[in-house]
């Protein structure tokens, strides 16, 4: 079940995070009904697919330790670039009809990017569930960004934390 946790829901995280580059990208290159219908289709399936990962990493929380914070802050309006890029790409990449070259070269370096370094990947999925972003500093001053599923945690002073993705951590207080 550890290697899940390590290999598996990392490389999870990070495709939910790209699709919706997918998703704008196909949509604005063939913007007919049928299309519309499949990918809202799939966009439902993959938000019960992220429904299930949640449940799943939540119950794995139980095991864990509670650490004591110190400071808490809400961090989901601080990437409002992070959500307005998924737009920006997916409809700028140029549309070729038969050559799609460029976008999958584009979903590649992102993919990569995401996955192997430090920089936070917002995953509009958890969003939709419920679930928020939030910059927590412990006790010993490390600043994490977490996602929660509450929405007041002001009186909050110990969480139990997982690291689900490079520097992204879950948690339930």
């Amino acid at each position: 079940m550890n290697y899940l946790f390590r290999k598996i829901l990392p490389f999870i995280d990070v495709m939910l995070s790209i699709y919706f580059y997918i998703f704008i990208y196909y949509i604005v290159k063939n913007p007919v009904l049928c299309n519309i219908v499949m990918w809202l289709f799939v966009t439902l399936v993959l938000y019960l697919v992220d429904r299930a990962f949640l449940n799943c990493v939540q119950k794995k929380l139980q095991e864990e330790e509670y650490e004591a914070i110190s400071q808490i802050q809400i961090a989901d309006l601080n990437y409002i670039g992070t959500y307005i890029s998924y737009f920006i790409i997916g409809v700028s990449v140029p549309s070729l009809e038969k050559n799609d070259n460029v976008f999958y070269v584009i979903l590649c370096m992102l993919f990569i990017f995401l996955l192997r370094t430090k920089t936070v990947g917002f995953n509009i999925f958890h969003l939709l569930n419920g679930w928020h972003y939030y910059n927590v500093t412990n006790q010993d001053n490390y600043t994490m960004t977490v996602l929660l599923n509450r929405n007041n945690l002001r009186m909050v002073s110990a969480l139990k934390v997982k690291l689900i993705h490079n520097n992204i951590y879950i948690g339930t207080a």
